[in-house]
């Protein structure tokens, strides 16, 4: 029987091994002191409670979709729930006001989170020798690093484009909402996932549903073909121009700031993917999602002010990319064919958008204007899964990537 673990290193690995009863207890504790205050703050309001009652509708047909990834009903209820404390602490700041589509899409956000986590935690269950436990505070090797990154872009971003009035006010809560459910995916996913273990039944199913997604998954590793490459790095070149056309009049007195946020999401992409041909990719994806998603709001919704819902839709389309850029960058530190493997095995970020939509669906019914928001999140899985990998391509076939001693011969090199 193997079992999942989770602590920090050294002594204070040590101190959460001998008392892991009472740091459980107490983390638990808190939180749910935490949550039923700020339960008992929003409940009292009609429009809580049923943003209340939609989001545990979608949580519960996202819950399908997450097993199929895990093959584990414990983890897949772990990796749904644990965002929702953090959703339900920001819900005060609305102070009862109605802001659509932005809680739905922070906890689509934070499921995400919580599903690259939970699939991280389980693949390394699933290799030849597993390692004994599994620490999430090793920030170089696990998913928080990207996602954390994504988070703190989006608030930066809210900070330079919305100031005063309404708009204010639904990014402050649109920012809230996001941070406060990834912080709550942070503190409670690795704490649970130490109380479970797994046996061998559990390893044999979840190895033979991911060769089953291999199997229907690699026929997107095209995209690491350079001639591939060039031709969706063109279609994403058209597809940029395209949205700038629909979405121009818009963001013609926004030049300033829509090269700075260009800039930025590049300069984390950047840093997280260890190359600048990532950062150029991640930003063309992002900046992408955010063009032709704002076209299609307008276009649909005829509204032009706001537009909290595109930041949002660019935060998921940022979380997406930057975990496989991340993941792109362990593969190549162990000189494994990185994009192809990274394509190819992308069943987490294919079952984050799935998730995400469905959660979406029961406040679609109730107010079928904001289904635009399901074209987004479509946008974004499309940019991340295949058109990022498919630039980055794209860009190796002009200037072609030189291997670093440390990828030509692995973590040996560093001895020697």
């Amino acid at each position: 029987m193997m079992e999942l673990q989770a602590g920090p290193e050294g002594t204070a690995k040590q101190f959460y091994q001998r008392h892991h009863t009472a740091v459980v207890s107490v983390v638990l504790s808190v939180t749910g002191i935490a949550t039923g205050i700020a339960a008992a703050l929003v409940l009292s309001e009609t429009l809580a409670f049923t943003n209340a009652l939609m989001i545990g509708a979608g949580a519960v047909l996202a819950l399908v979709g997450i097993y199929a990834l895990l093959r584990h009903w414990g983890v897949a209820m772990l990796t749904v729930m644990a965002p929702l404390p953090g959703l339900i602490w920001a819900a005060p700041i609305a102070s009862g006001s109605d802001f659509g589509s932005v809680p739905f899409l922070a906890y689509g956000l934070a499921v995400a989170a919580a599903t690259f986590a939970s699939e991280h935690a389980i693949s390394r269950l699933l290799q030849p020798y597993p390692e004994p436990s599994i620490s999430f505070s090793r920030w170089g090797t696990g998913p928080f690093v990207p996602v954390l990154a994504a988070a703190g872009l989006m608030v930066t971003l809210a900070l330079l484009w919305f100031h005063g009035g309404a708009a204010s006010d639904a990014a402050l809560q649109a920012a809230a909402d996001s941070s406060l459910a990834l912080l709550s995916v942070l503190l409670l996913l690795p704490l649970g996932l130490s109380l479970f273990s797994f046996d061998e039944a559990f390893v044999a199913r979840a190895n033979r549903a991911a060769e089953q997604r291999g199997r229907w998954l690699e026929g997107l590793a095209f995209a690491a073909i350079p001639r591939w490459g060039l031709s969706l790095t063109g279609i994403t070149v058209v597809l940029i121009v395209l949205g700038w056309y629909g979405a121009h009049g818009v963001l013609e007195d926004a030049i300033f700031l829509c090269s700075a946020s260009v800039l930025l999401i590049a300069v984390v992409g950047g840093v997280i993917g260890a190359g600048w041909r990532e950062g150029v990719a991640l930003a063309a994806a992002v900046g992408m999602v955010c063009l032709l998603f704002l076209w299609a709001r307008v276009v649909a919704t005829g509204l032009l002010d706001g537009a909290v819902d595109v930041l949002q839709i660019g935060g998921f389309a940022a979380v997406l990319s930057l975990y496989g850029v991340w993941r792109e960058r362990q593969f190549r530190q162990r000189r494994e064919a990185a994009r192809e493997r990274v394509l190819a095995d992308c069943g987490g970020a294919l079952t984050a958008v799935l998730a995400s939509v469905v959660i979406l669906i029961p406040l679609i019914l109730l107010q079928p204007r904001t289904a635009v928001t399901l074209i987004g999140l479509v946008f974004a899985g499309a940019a991340a899964v295949l058109f990022a990998p498919a630039v980055v391509t794209g860009i190796e076939v002009f200037f072609p990537r030189r291997a670093t001693v440390k990828e030509l011969y692995g973590r040996g090199a560093q001895k020697h």
